[in-house]
């Protein structure tokens, strides 16, 4: 099952380094994503994360995720995913707004602890 996100988001997962998730010689492969509706084929190398912008719609289509050269029971990119963004203390969304209030919004986030990337 594919798992939506957004560019900033999907950054910050690849770019993790925790390596209770990313642990010397992990890996993943046979990636296939979705950016702003456009699938990416299995190269996932063709789709540099530091390229994308925060807004981007990112999915997880499939994917394998291995946690070393003998892992004999490898797991879905997805799932990988799934509990990375689960042991996070900070949430990534997206938001819609009319002009018109983008201000008093922004401004909201930031009174309540939150960072704006916009």
């Amino acid at each position: 099952m594919s798992v939506k996100t957004t560019g900033a988001e999907y950054k910050a997962y690849v770019n993790e380094t925790n390596p209770e998730f990313w642990p010397d010689g992990a890996w993943y492969d046979d990636v296939i994503l979705s950016v702003n509706g456009v699938v990416i084929g299995d190269d996932v190398e063709s789709v540099d994360p530091d390229k994308l912008t925060d807004s981007d719609k990112v999915e997880i289509i499939c994917g394998t995720y291995y946690r070393h050269s003998e892992d004999a029971d490898p797991i879905s990119l997805e799932t990988h995913f799934k509990r990375w963004r689960k042991a996070q203390t900070h949430v990534y969304i997206s938001v819609q707004v009319h002009r018109d209030k983008l201000d008093a919004v922004k401004a909201a986030i930031k009174a309540s602890g939150g960072s704006v990337t916009l």
